[in-house]
Order: structure tokens, then C-alpha cells, then sequence
């Protein structure tokens, strides 16, 4: 998976608040909101950051797994072009068959740990709601 090579392009003017959101009106910005709109770019920032980090240290060893064995699978499948004996065939598909669900174990694996990184990035990074009134 490739990852960007620019950061995304930031968002124009200061997030409007939740309750400017929830009547649809825009409030100017004042340096209260501005200091918090800033901090939420920050904590945006960050988040994103913690999840390419995961995502290249998950994804990458998960690949490189899967390639070994879909080289594996490659080699066997050559062998079982050559082949003719009906016992040697029958055991490289059953060999072959095991080597597909394990690259599908891995994917799962993978995801479900990305998965649970993002989770742990995003309650890492995102700030705290505000207390109900």
C-alpha cells in the first residue's frame, strides 16, 4: 500500500463548532475558537500520523509474509504442471490448498490488527468530547 507523498491539502477556515453545526449558523472566529480549531488540525494531524506509521509497520511484514508464500505457491504450482503420478498431484493440491488459507489467515490478521491500531490512534490522538451541560 502506498502512502501519500504530500499531506492533504488543510481544510479552509476554522470547523465550525457543534452548535453552530446543529442550527446551521457560522460563528466569526474568535481566539478561542481558532486556538481550539487549531488544536484539532494538530490532533488530526497526529492521528494520521500514528495510523501511517501502524499501517507501514502492520502491512509491510504482512506482505513480505505473503509474498514468501505466494512464491512457495508459485513453485508448486510449477510442480504440479510437471507432474503426471496421481498421489504426488493430489499432495501438492492439498499443500497448495493449505498455503492459499494461510495467505488469507494473514490478510485477516492483518486487518484485524490495523483495525484495532486505528482505534488505538484515534483514541490516542482525537481530544476528549466536551461535558454535557
Amino acid at each position: 500500500m502506498k502512502l501519500r507523498d504530500e499531506p492533504p491539502a488543510a481544510p479552509s477556515g476554522p470547523a465550525p463548532t457543534t452548535e453552530a453545526a446543529a442550527t446551521g449558523e457560522v460563528q466569526p472566529a474568535t481566539p478561542a475558537s481558532t486556538t481550539s480549531a487549531t488544536e484539532q488540525e494538530a490532533a488530526r494531524a497526529a492521528e494520521r500520523s500514528c495510523i501511517a506509521n501502524v499501517t507501514a509497520s502492520i502491512y509491510g511484514p504482512s506482505n513480505d509474509r505473503v509474498s514468501v508464500l505466494q512464491q512457495q505457491l508459485s513453485t508448486l504450482n510449477d510442480q504440479l504442471t510437471a507432474t503426471t503420478d496421481p498421489q504426488r498431484t493430489q499432495a501438492l493440491r492439498t499443500r497448495m490448498g493449505t498455503l492459499r488459507q494461510a495467505i488469507t489467515r494473514e490478510h485477516g490478521n492483518a486487518h484485524t490488527q490495523m483495525n484495532d491500531a486505528r482505534r488505538r490512534c484515534a483514541e490516542r490522538h482525537r481530544p476528549a468530547p466536551p461535558p454535557v451541560r
